[in-house]
């Protein structure tokens, strides 16, 4: 039960104080990760055999400790900061109260009552003292008709009534954090699990009901520029961001235009919190599996309609979480993966065939940056194949980069690909991605703060036919060069229309490529790398679809060329060969 002495003799900066020294822990934990993840884990990875084995679960479940650890004591500052703020209020009532009554000649006991002296109404009728107690808000002595005439004993009411209102809303907000508060505890012990993780998500949840007011939600940007959400991050004070963080880390890490590292401090929340009600969802569902066959059927092997819902339901969910634990570590199995290839999660959804982006390298820091654009049936599923792309390709620039010059690659996976239907026909898809990719490019650009990176946007396949939309359109995406390799089109009919200097718009087409040999011309655009459109005629080398990130092969180094600002080497236009037609006799087969 809150008092009125507790109000009076309340120190906020007590809960501010602890509240700096929770963040700090939590700053800990996330220097800790990272150590971890990045310098530790590297070493190990390439080392084989049973101890190696051992010492790299040991890692992981350090990993995931520091991360936990980062997270509980980030939303605990967020509550210890958001009461201190919500008790100002009740206190600034409390230090009126006391004001106002030496002003009238009135005192205030430990209990809030209100005491006035005897005296004279205006009237002249006499009256005895008393007290208002602010519990009830009545006089505790005789209250005569003299008291409607009477200043003093009306201030004592005025102010009692003040008290009683401060002790409410304290103790309102008292029981309500206290509550809260109470939630944010561990078990003991030192194996973070998915039920731990869960109860985490509802920790967050619980802390944005109960201090909405200190991290307003309706305050994040939705739908701005990237300079808008540029500008709304950083007014905010690093104890406020850190509280967005924490308690609203889906909104904070889809926003484009803020910090890499901050956006990828929050999407890993995120990912950490939907693989762990995965996790969760499929141990439940494999606890209540239904009888496979039915007594007496089971030499037909025809599964019963329950099971087969069943197994549907869990391959369902056995394909999410495989894809979560993708995003979360690509390189879980591999070895010899250098420290410095360190991932940042700029965005991702498991929704439909999924979205992500990924940088390889922090774009915010680098001299030359590469967003890579995939192109027809790339889902999340596909996130391990393409992250090799932009390995190469980082490790292409970072060999034509000058020296100390730092190269990022980001997977721009932002968008919902087309499949081999009729979606892959036409610029439907390209032209619904082309806002997405320019704030991200924008983004990419006010991110990077003073000076001036170079951007080089690639589009392959379909990709490319994204990249001219986005190009072409509206502000376009900024880019200092722009690259497309097996390109069926970029939606315009020359280099020209997409906003750059044709000199820097750089196409590359295989002979032996039978998506530019069979789509090319027709419905998305011109063919990007014949003469008539205008760009560069980058050197490549023969091979399908695919071989343009074939290590040590001319593709992959003129790629990486022109995304370390120098010229790639030019060859020959394309030239169309003759296409193979399928059994029909006038369908072309596609690699």
């Amino acid at each position: 039960m809150v008092t009125f002495r507790d109000l009076q003799n309340l120190k906020r900066s007590e809960f501010t104080e602890a509240a700096k020294g929770w963040r700090e822990i939590s700053n800990r934990g996330r220097i800790a990760t990272e150590q971890v993840d990045n310098e530790m884990v590297a070493k190990i990875r390439s080392q084989r055999g049973k101890t190696a084995s051992a010492a790299m679960r040991d890692l992981a479940n350090l990993s995931e400790n520091f991360f936990y650890t980062q997270t509980e004591c980030g939303v605990i500052a967020v509550t210890l900061d958001a009461l201190a703020e919500e008790l100002a209020a009740p206190c600034r009532k409390v230090k009126a109260a006391l004001e106002e009554a030496g002003e009238h000649g009135l005192t205030i006991d430990d209990e809030g009552g209100v005491s006035f002296p005897d005296g004279v109404d205006k009237k002249g009728r006499e009256y005895k003292g008393g007290t208002v107690k602010p519990q009830t808000g009545f006089l505790a002595d005789v209250l005569h008709e003299a008291t409607s005439d009477a200043p003093k004993v009306q201030k004592a009411v005025e102010l009692a009534e003040l008290i009683s209102s401060a002790i409410t809303e304290a103790e309102e907000i008292d029981q309500r954090y206290s509550r809260t508060l109470a939630k944010l505890k561990a078990p003991p012990g030192l194996k973070v699990t998915a039920k731990m993780w869960q109860d985490a998500s509802a920790d967050i949840k619980a802390v944005a009901k109960t201090a909405g007011d200190a991290v307003d939600v309706d305050a994040i940007p939705k739908g701005k520029s990237p300079d808008a959400n540029a500008k709304w991050w950083n007014s905010l004070s690093p104890t406020e961001q850190d509280a967005y963080v924490a308690v609203h880390p889906a909104a904070v890490g889809a926003l484009d235009g803020l910090p890499t590292a901050v956006r990828d401090d929050a999407n890993r929340l995120v990912l950490r919190q939907e693989r762990a009600d995965t996790v969760l969802a499929l141990r439940a569902l494999d606890a209540n599996e239904p009888i496979k066959y039915r007594q007496g059927l089971a030499s037909q092997n025809t599964p019963t309609p329950a099971w087969t819902q069943w197994n549907e339901k869990r391959k369902s969910l056995q394909g999410k979480l495989d894809i979560l634990s993708k995003i979360q570590d690509p390189y879980a199995g591999k070895k010899d993966v250098p420290a410095h290839k360190q991932l940042y999660v700029l965005n991702y959804d498991t929704k439909g065939d999924g979205k992500a982006i990924i940088a390889m390298g922090n774009p915010d820091t680098a001299d030359h940056t590469a967003i890579h654009v995939p192109g027809t049936t790339t889902t999340l599923e596909s996130v391990p194949g393409q992250l090799e792309r932009i390995d190469k390709l980082q490790n292409s620039a970072m060999q034509s980069a000058g020296k100390g010059e730092s190269v990022s690659t980001v997977l721009w996976l932002g968008y919902d690909a087309p499949e081999v239907d009729t979606s892959v026909t036409n610029t439907g898809r390209a032209e619904a991605a082309a806002r997405d990719l320019q704030d991200f490019t924008r983004g990419t650009r006010v991110a990077h703060g003073e000076g001036r990176s170079h951007l080089t946007v690639l589009g392959h396949s379909y990709g490319s036919t994204t990249v001219g939309a986005a190009a072409s359109q509206g502000p376009g995406i900024d880019a200092d060069d722009i690259v497309a390799v097996g390109s069926p089109g970029m939606t315009v009919k020359e280099a020209k229309d997409l906003q750059i200097d044709p000199k820097h718009v750089w196409a590359g087409a295989t002979p032996q490529d039978k998506i530019v040999s069979g789509a090319s011309d027709l419905t998305l655009g011109h063919n990007p790398a014949s003469e008539e459109f205008g760009a560069q005629p980058m050197q490549v080398n023969d091979g399908g679809h695919s071989s343009y990130w074939n290590e040590g092969q001319e593709s992959l180094t003129n790629q990486g060329r022109v995304i370390a600002g120098i010229p790639a080497r030019t060859g020959p236009y394309y030239r169309r060969r003759q296409v193979e037609l399928g059994p029909d006799g006038h369908t072309p087969v596609f690699e």
